[in-house]
């Protein structure tokens, strides 16, 4: 297994508290939320390909998927992969990093 982490942030760079992220990958999901900092980090995460999709901690659960961030990860047993940053701009998400 390895990990995944970032942080979550709004366009005016202050953090996405809260913010719910979830990893998915053929051997489940895996769900965490971002601390006060935007910052968060999903352990135990199977190696392989993984999805990685954030939603705002005031997003409701039915929100478009214009206003989630999803991108892919390479996940290598026994890594970190770090620096998956996620931008929350207004209405909709941002992927960067």
């Amino acid at each position: 297994t390895g990990a995944i982490a970032g942080r979550v942030t709004y366009d005016d760079g202050t953090p996405a508290a809260r913010a719910r992220i979830e990893a998915v990958s053929a051997h489940g999901s895996f769900v965490s939320a971002a601390d006060a900092a935007g910052r968060y980090r999903l352990g135990a995460v199977p190696a392989g390909f993984t999805i990685v999709r954030a939603r705002a901690a005031e997003s409701r659960g039915d929100a478009p998927a214009a206003r989630r961030a999803r991108t892919g990860v390479e996940v290598a047993s026994g890594t970190a992969r770090t620096g998956i940053d996620l931008v929350v701009p207004k209405g909709a998400f941002r992927v960067s990093g």
